[in-house]
């Protein structure tokens, strides 16, 4: 049969077409394939940059992968971890989830995310993963302190020094979670815990031994046991030289003995290992004040204000200085300098009011130059009232409080305060010799004498000085 010459070429048109459409569907199935052998290359160079620790460029070939195959659930885990190690946290929770979602093994999740979530801040969300992983390997000590861990940065100090106390003796690393529960009791103000802790610390060989032995120390200072304190706070000096805090700790101790000769030559040291920490300067300043060596003082203070131009214990302390030196006008400006930083710090209105009233005293000076000071006296007054509140324990705060009062001639005030500071530590003898002075100024010779009879067994100096001053009356 025949065909017509138009059924010819429909025929022949429609053998055109399906043959292009044939020829389509054997160039689409090869282009896909190019396009996944292509993505999976990409994927597996993200994961050999991530071997080389090159996480920026892991995220890119990832990206590059996951375009192409976005259910590939390995890719979104391991492009997770590459932004964890770039710090992109929350990057990393997305991309967790999404394996998760596609069928990554979610105990492999569980064991890495609960770190992005710790970073973020999202402390339950971490405890969360972390329980998950306990709930399957119970006795896995790795997470356990992990847990811990994370109550310790949520606060719950007491929790965290339980649980570290517990995995210690099971650890590898015993001395150092000993070294945490440390810490924690600390954070917790449990000073016997402390240095309980502290010293398994120290037994067990702790990578941290200089800061145990800082936490040892301060837990016996709180303990009023000075000797052990300052035993062990020049231990951590031994073991780490360059270590400031111990310095400062150190000389502190020294001072509430009243052994300022022996402050200043930690705190020389530690300037010499720490020549740019202004903290030390800051206390070498007091320090010098103390022993009214009125040149150094002023050095150190000026050092102090330069590098920690911030801290209003800098500017206050070349205060001071700058009020033994005589020079007024540059002690108003470090005390409001201090003011600025710390509205109504009782100290920086006490020396501000002083450097004010020597102002007041000068020929020609204004007359309300006298009110102003007294103004200042009494805020700080109100101030040191409150700080003592605050801390009843602190004697310094006490002892401030006694010469705020001294100096608005409140002495039956003052005394209170100064008594207040020798029952807490009667080594600061400065408060039996202005309780002297105040005797004095009000010719209660016998008082005077009372002050002057203590001295003598407990601070040779000063004894001497009251004694000229009585002998004057």
């Amino acid at each position: 049969m025949k065909m017509s010459g138009n059924v010819l070429r429909k025929f022949s048109g429609l053998i055109l077409v399906l043959g292009f459409i044939c020829a389509i569907h054997e160039i689409a199935p090869a282009q896909s394939r190019k396009e996944r052998q292509q993505a999976e290359r990409a994927i597996a160079d993200g994961n050999k940059a991530l071997d080389q620790k090159n996480f920026q460029l892991a995220v890119t070939k990832f990206n590059e992968g996951l375009t192409v195959l976005p259910s590939n659930a390995a890719a979104h885990y391991q492009k997770a971890r590459a932004h964890f190690f770039l710090g992109e946290y929350e990057q990393a929770v997305t991309e967790y989830e999404l394996a998760l979602n596609h069928g990554q093994k979610p105990m492999d999740v569980y064991r890495n995310r609960w770190a992005a979530y710790e970073k973020l801040k999202r402390y339950e969300d971490a405890l969360g993963d972390i329980g998950r992983v306990l709930a399957d390997d119970p006795s896995n000590t790795d997470f356990l302190i992990a847990s811990a861990d994370i109550n310790y940065e949520k606060g719950a100090f007491n929790e965290a020094a339980e649980a570290y106390l517990k995995l210690a003796p099971k650890s590898r690393n015993s001395g150092d979670v000993y070294y945490k529960a440390a810490l924690a009791r600390s954070k917790a103000g449990d000073a016997a815990g402390q240095a309980a802790a502290a010293e398994l610390a120290i037994a067990k060989n702790t990578q941290f031994l200089a800061d145990s032995l800082v936490l040892l120390g301060k837990a016996r200072q709180d303990q009023k046991r000075i000797p052990e304190a300052i035993d062990a706070f020049s231990k951590a000096l031994e073991s780490r030289p360059d270590k400031p805090e111990a310095y400062r700790q150190l000389a502190e101790l020294y001072r509430t003995q009243n052994q300022l000769d022996e402050g200043i030559a930690i705190l020389e040291k530690g300037r010499r290992q720490n020549a740019t920490n202004g903290e030390i300067y800051s206390d070498l300043s007091l320090f010098y004040s103390l022993l009214e060596k009125k040149d150094e003082a002023v050095a150190a203070g000026r050092s102090a204000a330069q590098l920690i131009p911030n801290s209003p214990a800098a500017h206050i302390n070349l205060c001071r200085a700058y009020f033994q030196s005589g020079k007024s006008e540059l002690a108003i400006s470090s005390c409001n300098r201090a003011l600025s930083l710390s509205p109504e710090d009782g100290e920086a209105l006490f020396y501000l009011g002083r450097a004010t009233s020597e102002i007041a005293r000068r020929p020609n000076a204004e007359p309300r130059k006298a009110a102003e000071a007294e103004r200042f006296y009494q805020r700080a007054v109100k101030s040191l009232l409150m700080a003592t509140k605050a801390k009843p324990e602190d004697p310094e705060g006490f002892y401030m409080l006694g010469n705020a009062y001294a100096d608005l001639q409140q002495g039956a005030n003052a005394i209170e305060a100064y008594n207040k500071v020798l029952g807490l530590n009667p080594k600061l003898t400065r408060a039996n010799f202005n309780i002297g002075i105040i005797q004095l100024n009000g010719n209660n010779k016998a008082g005077a004498i009372e002050q002057y009879n203590v001295l003598l067994l407990t601070d040779k100096v000063l004894a001497d000085k009251l004694k000229a001053l009585i002998d004057r009356l």
